[in-house]
């Protein structure tokens, strides 16, 4: 329901639309009109199979399984035709960026208007004065766009209110963003975003919550260099307890100690990491740790139990996370936190990791210094590698994405190397393909595939003689269960059939597996058609045979007995006759050359098949075929025909172009009939 108008779909896909019509919100054949008391029928829908309706304050959406389309209001870009749109879109229209995209929800507020697909993709336009489409500003956009700030979040359902939306994940977690002057998004009553609300935001948008926070711990997140936004929200949402304690614990140490354990400690391994060289925050998070290390157990407990508490409760709040651990370059985590709390937070809640914010806490643990260091990696890589394959796949696939566009030298020095050795190292030393050794083979597989999409190191950085010599399939596999037999399915029943003499008792070997697959697709090509084969051929040789047939080869002979594969429609256009009222100039003949011209090749050869007969162009191209198109009558729901022995199309005259696209991609793509195949 929109301010003044309603709109429904019935279960055969058809709309019906009520109520005032300023603004031709009411999708009516002649636009703009008067108030419309009782539900009437959009004819200019009939025949799309409409799926859903949404209804803003002057405007109305549907979508279809291929396509959303809109009418009414247009003044704040609600409709999403782009810029050049009139300010009311009188006649409903497909949004051609979102054709094909398989949306399954659209929801509108007052003007603007927001999808959702079904690779939990949401794109959104209209008015934003508010914030409401979640971009990070206030801009209207009149054309549908991306909302990278739930990118990679499983959204299942859309909600949008008169200036605010919000998204519902199949994980349970609701996101909220636009106006909140009555408290509809659920925040703090002075907080008002322009982007969903557990994302970034974008500071110079958005109001600061005036809520009262722990100065000391806020001053040592803004040394960190964390917005202070961000910073605020993370210490509302985790009630100032796990980013407090982290901050203090990060910021505890004294400086000399931290100048005493580089001094005492000059194999720190900064001469690796290329263009990426630790700051001082991440020397002074390693030197706490390596104080805590040393620390009396009793102090070290006390110490790591608050942190796995920290860690827990970070995990529950997005915006802490985003602000702790998505901060650029600040990668360094200890081998004492790695191992004894956050390995196994990350072990415990793999099933959490589906978001950005939380996939960047295992982005951070793979990079870190500390797994090339040959006294904590034996320990911490394979378990590492196990939390990242026990990820969801979103978060492998996130993973994949920031490999893609990682530096060179900091992928080598800090994720490949490292790998590297702890795989020469075990390999070396137990001469086995261990659980670990394979899981760590699998990551390195992922990471090389990252790689090799950014282009970023070349192939042999990932290779390894001793994985080689392991996984050498001719080296290990003497007997591959299975014997020179093939089964046959025939006349509703399986038989097996024997690729040699005695083929049931000789077993495949490494020794005998060229043989059979030798054996194996002379049966598929040769064997098992022979009988068709033999009848095509006596047919064949008797209406062409003769001394000429050993000219041609065989794609030449394709060409002359099926026709040319290349199709030339603009030759079928100008060569085309039309009747019954019909003329090159007509408006439903441009339409339908038109969408002609924009069917893939596929679609174009079903289309010649449709009036024709035949998929294939005659001897001497399409030019010569002389079709004919053939007034069908006045504008109605029939489909496109045909009469194949003349070449004839029979086209009725559609009202739209799009209704012409769509009986006529209907027809093409689900006609039976007769012809030459």
């Amino acid at each position: 329901m929109g301010a003044s108008h309603t709109a429904a779909v019935t279960g055969q896909g058809e709309v019906y639309t009520w109520g005032l019509n300023d603004c031709a919100q009411l999708g009516m054949s002649s636009g703009r009109g008067p108030t419309v008391d009782t539900p009437r029928r959009m004819e200019l829908l009939v025949g799309w199979n409409v799926r859903g309706m949404a209804c803003g304050a002057a405007h109305t959406v549907a979508f279809t399984m291929q396509d959303v389309i809109t009418w009414g209001a247009n003044d704040r870009g609600q409709c999403g035709h782009g810029e050049r749109a009139e300010p009311d879109w009188v006649k409903p229209r497909s949004i051609k960026m979102l054709h094909d995209l398989m949306i399954t929800q659209v929801v509108c507020g007052a003007a603007h208007t927001l999808c959702v697909t079904g690779t939990s993709q949401v794109y959104a336009w209209g008015a934003n004065s508010r914030g409401q489409l979640g971009l990070g500003d206030v801009a209207d956009r009149r054309t549908p766009t991306l909302v990278d700030g739930l990118w990679a979040l499983p959204v299942l359902q859309l909600g949008a209110g008169d200036s605010h939306s919000a998204a519902l994940t199949n994980n349970g977690f609701l996101f909220t963003w636009g106006a909140n002057c009555q408290g509809q998004l659920g925040l703090p009553a002075a907080a008002e975003v322009a982007a969903a609300a557990a994302m970034h935001r974008s500071a110079s948008e958005r109001r600061r919550v005036n809520r009262r926070v722990n100065q000391r711990f806020l001053t040592a997140m803004l040394e960190m260099e964390i917005p202070q936004d961000r910073a605020e929200l993370a210490l509302h949402e985790t009630g100032n307890v796990g980013v407090e304690v982290a901050a203090e614990w990060l910021f505890s140490v004294p400086d000399d100690v931290l100048e005493t354990h580089l001094a005492a400690d000059p194999g720190t391994p900064v001469e690796e990491l290329g263009e990426a060289h630790p700051d001082r925050d991440v020397l002074r998070l390693e030197a706490a740790v390596a104080a805590a290390r040393d620390a009396p157990r009793e102090e070290h407990d006390a110490r790591v139990k608050p942190i796995a508490i920290a860690v827990e409760r970070i995990f529950g709040s997005p915006a802490a996370i985003c602000a702790a651990f998505g901060l650029r370059d600040r990668v360094g985590l200890d081998a004492a936190l790695l191992d004894s709390v956050l390995l196994s937070e990350l072990e415990r809640n793999s099933r959490l990791l589906g978001t950005p914010e939380r996939a960047q806490v295992l982005l951070a643990a793979c990079q870190s210094l500390l797994l090339g260091d040959p006294r904590c990696s034996q320990s911490l890589v394979p378990r590492l590698c196990g939390v990242v394959l026990a990820a969801p796949a979103t978060t492998r696939h996130l993973l994949v994405k920031w490999w893609a566009e990682c530096p060179a030298a900091l992928l080598e020095a800090r994720v490949v190397r490292p790998l590297q050795r702890y795989l020469t190292d075990e390999l070396y030393t137990t001469k086995k393909l261990t659980v670990s050794v394979m899981n760590v083979i699998k990551v390195l597989a992922r990471v090389e595939e990252g790689s090799a999409a950014g282009r970023v190191l070349p192939p042999d950085a990932f290779y390894n003689e001793l994985i080689s010599e392991k996984l050498d399939v001719l080296d290990h596999y003497e007997v591959f269960c299975q014997s020179f037999v093939v089964e046959v399915a025939g006349w509703g029943e399986r038989r097996a059939v024997e690729l040699k003499p005695g083929g049931a008792g000789i077993p495949v070997t490494e020794d005998s597996r060229r043989e059979f697959v030798d054996a194996y697709v002379d049966f598929w090509l040769n064997t098992s058609v022979h009988a068709q084969f033999e009848a095509f051929a006596r047919g064949f040789l008797m209406l062409c045979g003769g001394p000429a047939l050993q000219l041609f080869s065989a794609t030449e002979l394709e060409r002359l007995v099926c026709g040319n594969p290349c199709l030339d429609f603009e030759g079928l256009q100008r060569s085309a006759r039309y009747e019954g009222g019909y003329s090159a100039d007509h408006r439903v003949v441009q339409w339908l050359w038109d969408v002609v011209g924009e069917l893939d090749a596929d679609e174009r050869r079903l289309f010649l098949k449709f009036f024709t007969g035949s998929d294939r162009a005659p001897i001497g191209g399409l030019a010569n075929l002389r079709c004919v198109i053939q007034r069908d009558g006045a504008d109605s729901n029939k489909l496109p025909t045909s009469h194949t022995c003349f070449n004839t199309l029979l086209l009725p005259s559609y009202r739209s172009r799009e209704k012409l696209a769509d009986r006529l991609k209907l027809a093409i793509l689900n006609s039976e009939g007769f012809g030459l195949e």
